[in-house]
């Protein structure tokens, strides 16, 4: 991509992890616009510009669209879906770089039907597979709308701080250890992945049509656990689980229909489960951290932060 990137309109600023890429994003001096739905009351900051639109409105999307370089969707898992329409909308208002809200695990090659996770996540894989054939280019075409993507493990800080389920419960400092306990995760905290979105988008050309694979952190839960322990002073109640319970409780509650418990025991087996075929574990040193700015972070200063930020440091 010759021409630079300066305009970026945000799809899902008042999310999770939005406001972190907002926040590069303005570090970096883009000029930015947000597009939120219609019925939406969450405050944005006054000096930035907000557009409403249905994101099932293809005119109203493309309008949106319109004059702007990039769109970076940071949509929850509701929203997924709605991409498809916004993919057609930008490409048809001329837009040069699509960001979806992917930001998850390397892309598996093949789907593997029956696979409780694969299964929870289709959609976003159905939603990458429409982009890339949407902006696949054809011979003798000039280049139109690309594509990049974050591979960035789990949102190390944000789902240590959310979900005391993936194993660490910080208010209460007890643990949880799923099968040995010593199977490595890699993640990357949410500031990180703000930072690493800003860059692509700074550089575009290095990352045309391409997964972005970063990882601020790589650990085990029993690091972890030693860390938390040295930091507080005090041992943590420990229990310990095997994988293949946690997948029948979560199979039990999709089926009662309680999704977010349901996907998070799902998430917890495929984190955790040792040897589970198909999870790429992205190094620190085999990722693009350093062509997207982001560092290697230190295990014991973000749980720290962790622990401080639900008031439970000392």
């Amino acid at each position: 991509m010759s021409t630079p990137i300066k305009k970026v309109i945000l799809v899902g600023a008042s999310g999770n992890l939005g406001p972190h890429i907002l926040s590069a994003l303005l570090a970096s001096s883009f000029t930015v616009t947000l597009l939120t739905r219609p019925t939406s009351t969450f405050p944005h900051p006054p000096s930035i510009p907000v557009l409403r639109a249905s994101y099932k409105d293809l005119a109203a999307l493309k309008t949106a669209f319109t004059g702007q370089d990039a769109v970076v969707c940071a949509l929850g898992f509701e929203g997924y879906k709605d991409q498809l329409l916004m993919i057609n909308a930008a490409k048809e208002a001329g837009v040069k770089r699509f960001v979806p809200s992917e930001f998850g695990d390397v892309p598996r090659g093949k789907w593997e039907a029956g696979n409780e996770w694969e299964e929870l996540l289709k959609v976003k894989r159905e939603v990458m597979e429409y982009l890339i054939e949407k902006t696949r280019q054809k011979e003798g075409e000039e280049e139109g709308m690309t594509w990049s993507a974050v591979a960035c493990g789990i949102f190390f800080d944000w789902s240590l701080t959310t979900f005391p389920t993936l194993g660490f419960d910080l208010k209460k400092r007890t643990a949880t250890l799923y099968d040995t306990g010593h199977t490595p995760i890699s993640g990357t905290t949410i500031a990180a992945i703000g930072t690493s979105v800003a860059h692509i988008l700074l550089n575009p050309s290095l990352f045309t049509n391409k997964f972005v694979k970063i990882a601020s952190l790589v650990t085990t839960q029993c690091d972890m656990l030693a860390t938390f322990e040295s930091i507080t002073g005090q041992k943590w109640e420990v229990q310990h689980m095997g994988t293949k319970d946690v997948l029948e409780r979560g199979k039990a509650k999709l089926a009662m229909g309680d999704f977010v418990e349901g996907f998070l025991d799902i998430l917890i087996v495929h984190l955790f489960e040792k040897g589970v075929e198909g999870r790429e574990v992205t190094t620190v040193q085999g990722s693009d951290n350093e062509a997207v700015g982001v560092e290697g972070e230190d295990l014991e200063t973000v749980l720290r932060k962790c622990l401080e930020t639900v008031g439970r440091a000392e």
